[in-house]
């Protein structure tokens, strides 16, 4: 069993709470984390508004990416696609200060409708990377028009299947997925693909279904990959999900106003901490105290993400409370669920080391 099979593979949208939390994320394993960046249209419109063309956006991006990050990711642009090329940007610009900063990365070339490959191939041309991936829907993965699209992407860029990185994207689960080692088994030349990625997000877009109080939400996503280590094929897929963000991108409005809440995963499940917006920023600490009293806690030092909700559960007892801001609680429960996944995947994978049976690990997701 390769190290590179516990890789984790976290969607982290390019925006100040998630980078804060991938660039506070466990320094000693940096290399069990292969992020897929994306980068969004709020970014870029701000760094446009403010006066800067397109390719200066991407060359900030690349350093950005270098200061916070710096290790090997994935570099997903479906969101600026259509930004980029109307406003006759081009990635050779993010190739350029990449490669003067040292950076490694696959870029993702995504295969669905409203996805021309043929722009995208011109893209990947111009970002000149060593390695690419291709991220499509887990539904329609078995389709001729996949199938199709794949053999063009390997004879264009003249590559082999075996060097392509395939990232299968369940994009939101809401229930448990039926049946899913024989939607995984259908997966075109499952035992050829250099890596199988395999992606998925159960957290709902936003938390107004809830009503104020404690509630839990099942992580479909990890039940589903953990399902799949005993498969026909004999091939684990790689782990990746959308942190504790719901799955499906929409640009935040200005008048948005999320409610002071806490999301914090434990085990097979989220633990939501939900307040009102009437009584504002002041509850963060009364969530903190709550939640650091419970079993659930990792504890203060288990990540950068617990020791900022432990410091911030003191606040409580304090005349000039300082609660903290929603970008801050965000970037540290995003920060506690990458620290947890990594440790989550280290124990399942030293459990098969030692010859556990998986038929008895699977129990564990009941």
């Amino acid at each position: 069993m390769s190290s590179s099979e516990q890789l984790y593979c976290p969607v982290i949208r390019f925006r100040p709470a998630e980078t804060l939390a991938l660039s506070k994320s466990p320094q000693g394993n940096p290399q069990n984390i292969k992020p897929i960046l994306e980068l969004i249209p709020e970014r870029l419109e701000k760094s446009r508004k403010a006066g800067h063309s397109i390719d200066s956006f991407l060359e900030q991006t690349a350093g950005s990416i270098f200061a916070y990050w710096g290790e090997d990711f994935y570099l997903d642009l479906h969101h600026i696609r259509k930004l980029i090329s109307s406003n006759n940007g081009s990635c050779a610009s993010f190739a350029n200060r990449a490669k003067v900063l040292g950076l490694t990365y696959s870029p993702v070339i995504t295969i669905g409708t409203g996805h021309a490959i043929g722009d995208q191939l011109s893209e990947v041309r111009n970002l000149n990377a060593q390695t690419i991936a291709v991220r499509a829907e887990l539904q329609t993965i078995d389709s001729a028009t996949f199938i199709n699209d794949i053999d063009q992407i390997a004879s264009e860029l003249g590559v082999s299947i075996d060097e392509i990185d395939l990232i299968c994207d369940a994009k939101y689960i809401p229930q448990k997925i039926k049946n899913p080692a024989e939607m995984y088994l259908k997966i075109p030349h499952l035992s050829l693909w250099k890596n199988v990625i395999l992606l998925g997000g159960s957290f709902p877009q936003d938390l107004s279904s809830f009503k104020v109080g404690d509630w839990s939400i099942p992580r479909h996503e990890w039940a589903l990959w953990r399902s799949l280590l005993k498969n026909k094929s004999g091939r684990i897929p790689l782990y990746g999900d959308y942190t504790s963000q719901h799955a499906i991108y929409t640009e935040k409005s200005n008048k948005f106003r999320p409610s002071p809440s806490i999301r914090y995963t434990s085990g097979n499940e989220f633990l939501v901490f939900r307040g009102s917006l009437k009584y504002g920023s002041e509850q963060y600490p009364a969530h903190a105290s709550l939640l650091c009293g419970q079993k659930h806690f990792s504890g203060v030092g288990f990540s950068f993400g617990d020791t900022f909700i432990y410091e911030k559960s003191l606040e409580l007892a304090k005349a000039d409370m300082k609660p903290g801001k929603h970008g801050d609680w965000l970037a540290a429960c995003i920060n506690h669920h990458l620290a947890l996944v990594v440790v989550q995947l280290e124990e399942v994978f030293a459990r098969i080391r030692s010859g556990e049976s998986l038929d008895a690990m699977l129990l564990d997701i009941a």
